[in-house]
């Protein structure tokens, strides 16, 4: 039924192609955006690295190649994420199988974002320390700090070596 609902909706669509379509935002939800337990973009966060490296990035590939690649999206608004206000997003991958970081960045200010995501259920450290993420030390954690671009924004980054 839920397949027949998703094609009428499409039809529907298609047939008022005069009409303007929907904000991008009412197709993806921004608070569908986060981390997995083990500190990996999840299926929401995913859909942003492809839209930021064009495609879904091979990480074996780019563990292997020399140099730095650094994608930063700054959103034109920012977005609510469960009461914050998300502002961007920043990619590091580093040189020659060095560490690859996720962040999502915010326009709050640090201790904000810090209760935010300990009611998560994140259990963040203070800001500008770094917690490994359990069964993974030495090779995952999470952490959150000011953002370098931007004293005022805060950035939550998954640390991965």
């Amino acid at each position: 039924m839920l397949d027949g609902l998703f094609l009428l909706g499409l039809s529907s669509l298609a047939s008022v192609a005069t009409e303007p379509l929907p904000e991008p935002r009412d197709f993806f939800d921004p608070v569908q955006i986060g981390f997995e337990p083990d500190c990996t973009p999840n299926a929401g966060f995913q859909k942003i690295v492809e839209m930021m490296a064009g495609e879904q990035p091979d990480l074996s590939i780019l563990q292997t190649v020399s140099g730095n690649i650094v994608h930063h999206l700054e959103l034109d608004e920012p977005v609510n994420w469960h009461g914050l206000k998300l502002s961007g997003f920043h990619l590091y991958f580093g040189i020659e199988r060095g560490p690859y970081n996720y962040s999502l960045i915010f326009a709050d200010g640090s201790e904000d974002v810090r209760t935010v995501w300990n009611q998560r259920g994140w259990n963040l450290p203070p800001i500008g320390q770094a917690r490994d993420i359990e069964g993974l030390e030495g090779y995952a954690s999470i952490g959150i700090s000011p953002s370098p671009a931007d004293g005022e924004a805060t950035r939550v980054t998954c640390l991965r070596d």
